[in-house]
């Protein structure tokens, strides 16, 4: 609350774009602001400007019609769907552990405890694949296609939750469902749980940027609130199965709708 607060007050002395004041068609502001960052005697030249038509005009723009609309959906629902991964089945790891009857390294304390204990230290050992997946994903950003970086990290992370549950269903060995949730790990946070945040700033104009990147956020938020506040009666209805095979169908629409919509807005390569 303190952080939120302060972002609050800081937020008060930012400047607005140039660009997107520009774009908005209010060009004495965007005039002054130039000069406020850096300097009374630096202006914009008129050139620029005449370049720098209003894409809008000043007008409202409908986010939810038309091609706009296929961008929130582009930019937000794959966005909800990571959320599962990154929330639902991240928050939930420790109960997965000792549903799925995973055993660790240290079998030392039977019982209940043991159990906890050895979920406990399983979900630690995995968590390290978080940051992993991020630093691997932060080298090979802008090194391939964002979107192909976000479609092949959920392909791999629904790959991953599919090998998860044939491990449950036919009880394979536990080093093969550890290494799936670190597949799993690694394929999320090197691919959607680190392009969505980037996919908006891509595929939305300067006039409707901000406001487009805070429908996509939404979105995102949304699908991790549902995630998880459904796993738990996931988890009571049809128990791990029915919590895998639900969170691998999610992962696959995030695949889905992110390479459908890539295509029909010419984003693929």
């Amino acid at each position: 609350v303190f952080l939120s607060f302060l972002m609050i007050i800081s937020r008060s002395f930012f400047f607005k774009s140039p660009g997107f004041l520009i774009a908005k068609g209010k060009f004495d502001e965007a005039r002054q602001v130039v000069k406020a960052m850096l300097g009374s005697d630096v202006e914009i030249p008129s050139s620029y400007l005449e370049k720098s038509a209003p894409a809008s005009n000043g007008a409202k723009v409908d986010l939810f019609k038309g091609e706009n609309l296929q961008k929130v959906i582009f930019s937000g629902v794959p966005w909800g769907c990571s959320g599962l991964g990154v929330y639902g089945i991240g928050i939930f790891l420790p109960i997965l552990i000792m549903s799925l009857g995973i055993s660790g390294f240290d079998t030392s304390k039977p019982g209940p405890l043991g159990s906890v204990m050895n979920s406990v230290n399983l979900t630690f050992i995995i968590s390290w694949f978080i940051l992993i997946g991020f630093i691997a994903g932060l080298f090979i950003l802008h090194k391939v296609s964002t979107v192909k970086q976000q479609f092949y990290g959920f392909l791999l992370a629904a790959a991953a939750v599919l090998l998860l549950l044939l491990c449950y269903l036919f009880k394979w060995p536990a080093a093969i469902s550890i290494a799936a949730f670190v597949l799993f790990e690694l394929a999320l946070n090197a691919g959607p749980n680190l392009t969505t945040f980037i996919i908006p700033s891509l595929v939305f104009p300067l006039d409707i940027k901000a406001e487009g990147a805070g429908y996509a956020a939404f979105f995102g938020k949304l699908g991790a609130v549902i995630a998880v506040f459904c796993f738990p009666i996931l988890m009571k209805l049809g128990g791990v199965s029915l919590t895998l095979a639900t969170s691998v169908a999610v992962l696959g629409l995030g695949a889905f709708l992110t390479y459908y919509y890539a295509k029909k807005l010419g984003l693929e390569k």
